[in-house]
């Protein structure tokens, strides 16, 4: 038998020289071990390491071990894996899980690493089982024991100091939810209008039949269904998957750019607000692709209003999950469109992209996993940022539709010294 390894491990214990007595079959003039017994050769330091047990002490932070749990049958405690052939460990793998905000983890069958929440234990129906159980040796440091077959060796982050904390209003501070009135449309944008009612916007097909896409609440006559809403009209395409901004102006017109397919996806929709809480609206959206119309047809874009009052237009697709689109364009129209080498790069993972106006001058671009700030001016690139995390089983993952993300800006607050932040979310599975 020849044996091969890095170091000697489960505990052994140095035997007497005569013990390893059985000839070499290659060579019969040399001993190759013997009885439970091995004759050792090392290139370098000899590393000896005791049996492997869980690892109970020297974790990172404030995680404390808990046990060995069996998965419920046909389902995972956590779904965050991440496979790690070389380095699990309690260590690598637990410092993964608090990086991302996971206060539960732990390994099974010595490579696998595991993500979660606490909670997620009973959701499972996983039961605690003997520690004997959890006995595949992690890859990444021998001494310790990272689960079993179907077994998870786990931990959780002490409550004493939990990686965040909660804290809610209360009184009229804490506000309410309840019901407020019967919808009428599921929408594709919502918006508040200046003029103290809301206009929805719907993609085309998903409303009742012959529906014109547009309605607007009065939230003064919620009590009287039949006044509180009014079908608006003047929608000619499909804004599904549009823009939308609030222009700054007195009006507090609304705008409305791109869409499904086709001309749809050039389009430029107009909507002044009038009337006012209890008084009865009349003006409907404005659309003429005859007259105005993007130059790039854009499916998934984003748009902003700039320091200066104009938009800026971003990216898309030429159509549903069409040819990428990766420039940028202004209205009202200056100019040409710019292409963009990083939304080209990156396409398809980019659409509605995160774009904001900064405090202390330039546009923050987010898309994918990167982001960026630009010249308000010339778009050129002032600075490229630290990549954004994804998330634990593939830190590369990226945020931007089709990967469900979204994006926003804290508010700032007198005296504005503060340093602005922005909170970016990711709902994906995807690798």
């Amino acid at each position: 038998e020849c044996y091969c390894g890095n170091a000697l491990i489960n505990g052994p214990a140095l035997a007497a020289e005569s013990q390893c007595d059985k000839a070499c079959s290659g060579n019969p003039t040399q001993k190759c071990g013997g009885a439970s017994r091995m004759t050792i050769f090392a290139t370098g330091n000899l590393t000896v390491l005791d049996v492997p047990v869980p690892q109970k002490t020297n974790l990172p932070g404030k995680w404390e071990y808990k046990g060995c749990l069996s998965e419920g049958v046909g389902r995972r405690v956590w779904k965050y894996q991440t496979i790690l052939t070389k380095t699990n460990s309690a260590t690598e793998c637990l410092s993964r899980c608090s990086e991302f905000g996971f206060m539960a983890g732990g390994m099974e069958y010595g490579t696998e690493c595991f993500c979660g929440d606490v909670v997620d234990i009973e959701t499972a129906s996983a039961t605690v089982r003997p520690e004997n159980e959890c006995k595949t040796v992690c890859p990444g440091d021998q001494r310790y024991y990272c689960g079993g077959g179907g077994r998870l060796t786990w931990y959780a982050w002490s409550l004493d100091d939990p990686l965040y904390k909660w804290t809610y209003a209360s009184g009229n501070d804490a506000g309410q939810y309840r019901f407020f009135v019967p919808g009428v449309v599921v929408p594709l944008l919502t918006t508040l209008g200046v003029n103290g009612k809301v206009q929805f916007i719907e993609k085309a097909g998903t409303g009742p039949p012959n529906s014109t896409g547009a309605f607007e609440l009065d939230p003064s006559l919620a009590g009287d269904f039949s006044k509180a809403w009014r079908t608006m009209r003047g929608l000619k395409t499909d804004v599904f998957c549009s823009a939308g901004m609030t222009l700054p102006d007195k009006a507090g017109r609304q705008i409305n750019v791109g869409g499904w397919s086709g001309t749809s996806t050039f389009g430029i929709r107009l909507y002044t607000p009038d009337g006012s809480p209890g008084t009865a609206s009349i003006n409907d959206w404005q659309e003429n692709a005859a007259e105005i119309k993007l130059q790039k047809g854009r499916w998934y874009p984003s748009g902003m209003i700039m320091s200066n009052g104009s938009m800026l237009i971003v990216g898309g697709q030429d159509g549903s999950n069409g040819a990428p689109v990766p420039s940028l364009e202004i209205l009202p129209r200056v100019g040409g469109v710019i292409e963009m080498d990083w939304l080209r790069r990156t396409d398809p993972y980019n659409l509605y992209p995160f774009i904001f106006v900064l405090p202390g001058g330039g546009i923050f671009a987010g898309y994918f996993n990167e982001a960026r700030i630009l010249d308000p001016a010339t778009f050129e690139t002032i600075r490229t940022l630290p990549q954004i995390p994804g998330n634990v089983n593939n830190p590369n993952a990226g945020r931007t539709y089709p990967l469900e993300g979204a994006a926003m800006m804290f508010p700032q607050y007198a005296p504005y010294s503060d340093p602005v932040s922005e909170a970016v979310s990711l709902d994906n599975d995807l690798d």
